[in-house]
Parts: structure tokens; sequence; C-alpha cells
């Protein structure tokens, strides 16, 4: 009887022990608002909450390890922010960063921190009927803002202006390229012959 009544109370601790290892709480960091893609993170863009230690491996767990940084991907509000999301994004040498006019088929429909391939849209004035070639002049590059008519970035599941829903077309993107093709894009732009496709898997 003696024996049993040790056997349970063992039982009864190590089931203890586990439940609060498993309901063990830290806190980690969230975005308090939307945060885009290569913008410096600031005190009132980020806040801290309580989660369960088992699902806070690689997520930024002081304010102070995020504060200050820019943030490499776009952030949603209320989205948790992980460690290697953040950091130091400035040009590369040798790149600069580019907006680009587009309307929203030749968006890509893309959001900063994604990326795309662009196109230069050749206009077919060829009366043979032949397809015009549309030369894709640059990939993988970095999507670093995306600007609605009102010259705010937009941020997705949100309107806002005098128009929302013109607000939420996009009329710019901002990209990151190399020196090298500055000028053909900024030529390109000029004409509005600039067209973007989304690479899958890049957010």
């Amino acid at each position: 009887m003696v024996l049993a009544l040790v056997f349970t109370v063992v039982i009864l601790a190590a089931g203890n022990g586990k439940y609060r290892q498993a309901t063990k709480t830290v806190e980690v960091v969230k975005a308090a608002k939307f945060i885009p893609a290569g913008e410096r993170i600031t005190a009132d863009s980020i806040t801290t909450i309580k989660v369960p230690e088992s699902v806070a491996t690689g997520l930024a767990a002081s304010l102070k390890d995020v504060e200050g940084k820019e943030a490499k991907v776009s952030l949603l509000k209320g989205q948790y922010v992980w460690k290697d999301a953040v950091g130091e994004l400035g040009a590369k040498p040798g790149m600069v960063e580019i907006l680009l006019p587009v309307d929203l088929p030749s968006s890509g429909a893309v959001w900063p921190g994604e990326k795309v391939n662009i196109h230069i849209a050749v206009k077919n004035n060829n009366q043979s009927g032949n397809n015009a070639q549309s030369p894709k002049v640059c990939e993988n590059v970095l999507v670093t803002k995306v600007l609605g008519q009102d010259g705010i970035e937009i941020e997705p599941g949100k309107a806002s202006g005098l128009n929302p829903a013109a607000n939420k077309v996009p009329v710019a993107i901002g990209v990151e390229v190399s020196k090298d093709v500055e000028d053909m894009l900024v030529q390109a732009a000029a004409n509005k012959n600039v067209y973007l496709v989304k690479v899958p898997g890049s957010a």
C-alpha cells in the first residue's frame, strides 16, 4: 500500500513537471502595425506578447533586439518577428533603387520583400501578325515598396485616403537593381514599357 502511494506521488510529480514545462510562457516580439520590407523598425511599431516556450524558438525575444533594425521582409500587424527577419538591408555595392510606374496587371501583384523578373514590354507594330518579344532584362529583383495613387505605401488588407478603392491599386513599384541596367530601366519606365512577373515562392 505504501509502495503504491509512493509510485502515485512520483507519477503525479512527473506529470505536473511536464505540465509546467508545456505551459511555461516566454515573451516574444510581434509587429504592432504593418512594417514594409526595408523600413527601419521603431519602438511604436513593435510590442511583446507571451507565448508557450515550445513555439518561441527562432523568434525575437526582446524589443532591443529588433528596434532600430530594418525589416528584411514585410511584417503584418500581429505577426511574430523572427530573429532573421530583421537586420540591415542597405543597398548592396553597385545596386540602386528605382521606382517603376505600373498598373495592376503590370505590377505582378507583388508585395515588398518578394522578388520579380523585369521584362521590357515591346509594343507590336508589326502588321504581319508576328508577336513582338518582351525580353527579360532582370531576374530575382527585390521589391522594396509598393505605392498607391496618394504616394503612400499600400498596406495589405487596409484601405486609406480619399478614394480607398483607387489607393489599393499600385501605381509604382520600388525595386533594387544593378547600376548596369539603371539607364535602360529608366528609359523603359519613362515609356511605361515595364512589366513585372512575380518569382514563385519568393515571399
